[in-house]
């Protein structure tokens, strides 16, 4: 199920629920929109299991002021679109390679890390 990343939209809970309709996994990028609507990438993360609640989480931290996502189908796909979009666009915001959970191997697909 995963696909193109959706967006760029307002980082708010209204937003949110009107776009991010399905309860799923997966990964999305946080930033701000610039003059001319270009939307710069600060941030990249994931969600194993509801897209939307994280979401929301990131909204409350008022970092950030718009998204773009895409759905996954598990929680390991989420992991590994998230390390596609960290690898394309190397935001300033993530100090680090994204992590994966401790009692999987999961392997990054752009870099191999983990294996």
């Amino acid at each position: 199920m995963s696909q193109a990343l959706q967006g760029s939209y307002l980082l708010e809970a209204a937003t949110i629920d009107r776009v991010v309709t399905e309860r799923l996994p997966g990964a999305y990028v946080l930033g701000h929109k610039r003059t001319g609507g270009i939307f710069r990438v600060s941030f990249v993360g994931r969600a194993e299991a509801n897209l939307n609640v994280r979401l929301k989480q990131q909204a409350e931290m008022n970092a950030y002021s718009a998204f773009m996502f895409q759905y996954c189908t598990n929680p390991q796909e989420a992991f590994e679109a998230e390390c596609k979009v960290f690898h394309t666009f190397a935001p300033a915001d993530n100090k680090a390679h994204p992590t994966r959970p401790p009692s999987f191997d999961w392997k990054c697909p752009n870099c191999k890390m983990f294996g």
